[in-house]
């Protein structure tokens, strides 16, 4: 018997995160991997989370991976970026024999990511702000993070990208009002 048999899912990813994302020094992440815990609560842990790591074959990942790409194909391209570094860590650390995601290529989840034309709303439209009012609606039901939330409403009030919000600091300055006399 094996003395890892009997590690979950969840409970590897969640020591894979303070031993390997946590930042420290050079090594880690800006975030201490949080955003990818978040990304595997919503879509790995349910479906299985609570499962012996040894005990999931590669048909419940490919379907978790398929689950995913009906949803958000470039969600499902990261996500499989983000499993595929915990696997081996596993294989590293003799959690598991070999990764199972090792003959699946990243094109076997989601296409190439392809440049489109983008445009805040249809000017065809009869009522372009229905779509920002559609957007209001249904972006509290993505479950993302309130940071992220407001920064898609930053991006889309001031027209800046993501690039550029990344790199933004907040300031809190005092507001200057100038009087102009005559």
């Amino acid at each position: 018997m094996r003395i890892h048999e009997e590690e979950t899912v969840q409970a590897l990813a969640l020591k894979w995160q303070s031993l390997e994302l946590t930042k420290r020094g050079d090594k880690g992440r800006k975030d201490n991997g949080v955003e990818v815990i978040r990304s595997f609560e919503r879509d790995v842990f349910p479906r299985i989370g609570s499962t012996p790591i040894q005990s999931v074959p590669r048909s419940s990942w490919t379907e978790l991976f398929d689950e995913v790409k009906a949803r958000a194909p470039r969600m499902a391209a990261r996500l499989f970026a983000d499993l595929t570094q915990f696997l081996e860590w596993c294989e590293r650390r003799d959690y598991i024999e070999v990764s199972p995601l090792h003959k699946i290529r990243k094109s076997d989840i989601a296409s190439p990511y392809k440049e489109r034309k983008r445009f805040l709303w249809n000017t065809n439209s009869s009522a372009p702000e229905a779509e920002l009012l559609e957007l209001k609606a249904k972006l509290p039901s993505a479950k993302l993070q309130r940071k992220t939330e407001l920064a898609i409403w930053l991006m889309i009030s001031t027209g800046c990208r993501v690039g550029e919000l990344s790199i933004s600091t907040w300031r809190n300055e005092p507001v200057r009002t100038f009087v102009f006399e005559a």
